[in-house]
Formats: C-alpha cells, sequence, structure tokens
C-alpha cells in the first residue's frame, strides 16, 4: 500500500522539482520511499526534524509536533510527513507546527493512515484519521488544497 502512497506523491512533486530548494522531512528518516526522487535532484538540501535521530544523518533536529515551535528559525519549500500522525496525541497543534514550518507558496506533502492496525513505535495514538478532518484543519490555517485522497 505505500507504494502507491510514493507512485502519487512522485507524480504530484515532478512538475514542482524546479521551484524546490529546502525539503524537510517531519518523523520519518533517511529512507522514506518519497525521498527517492528527491535525492536524485542535487541542488536540493534536506533536512530531517523529529523525535529520534538514525545513525550519521545529517541534518537532523529534534521536534516534537505535540508542542508549540517556540520560534521557526528556518522555513521549507517541501514539507514530507509521513506515517507520523497516527503516532501524536495533539492533531491539532501538529497541524499548526506543519504550516509554521512550509514557506509561503510552499508544498506539505501529508500521508497518513485512514485505518491502521495498533503498533507501537514509538507511541501509537489513532487508527487513523479521515480526509475530512485534516482538511477542515488546514482551512483553518489557509492552506489550499491542491491533492486529497484515501
Amino acid at each position: 500500500m505505500r507504494w502507491e502512497v510514493t507512485d502519487r506523491f512522485n507524480g504530484f512533486i515532478a512538475p514542482l522539482l524546479t521551484t524546490i530548494q529546502n525539503v524537510v522531512v517531519i518523523g520519518g528518516g533517511s529512507q522514506e520511499p518519497e525521498l527517492e526522487i528527491l535525492k536524485k535532484q542535487t541542488d536540493i538540501k534536506i533536512h530531517f526534524l523529529g523525535i529520534k535521530s538514525e545513525q550519521g544523518i545529517a541534518n537532523f533536529a529534534f521536534l516534537d509536533l505535540n508542542k508549540p515551535i517556540a520560534i521557526v528559525t528556518q522555513q521549507f519549500d517541501l514539507l514530507l510527513c509521513s506515517q507520523v500522525l497516527e503516532h501524536l496525541w495533539d492533531l491539532k497543534q501538529a497541524i499548526t507546527n506543519l504550516v509554521s514550518l512550509t514557506n509561503p507558496g510552499g508544498y506539505n506533502w501529508i500521508a497518513y493512515p485512514a485505518s491502521n492496525f495498533a503498533h507501537g513505535s514509538p507511541d501509537y495514538f489513532s487508527a487513523g484519521y479521515q480526509s475530512s478532518l485534516l482538511v477542515k484543519l488546514l482551512n483553518q490555517h489557509g492552506v489550499e488544497i491542491l491533492s486529497q485522497g484515501i
């Protein structure tokens, strides 16, 4: 199923690559399948924000999406947040944080389960969200939805 999300991402991002220079991966690691197309672009800088760094990962900083970001020091052209939201207990704050990390005119790619099985890495709080909930939360921040689906 994850390959379907990755294929959709590749189709979405391919025509936008010339406008993207700074990318942030939220909560995931350097092995996120969506990164494969971006890693081919030599002029894109990739950063990682999350609760746990991989061994030897560059450009990593700690971030707990459940808590307000005190000061946003950098914004990004593209934010990737895939398979993270079900591990958060404050979805509304997380969306506020994601939007604040994105440049005006930038893009958020948020992928999450609509239904899922319980698992424990590192926390697990939701069995998934309906897309209408995320659309409402994003609309509260004035975010234009270019694509959505299940």
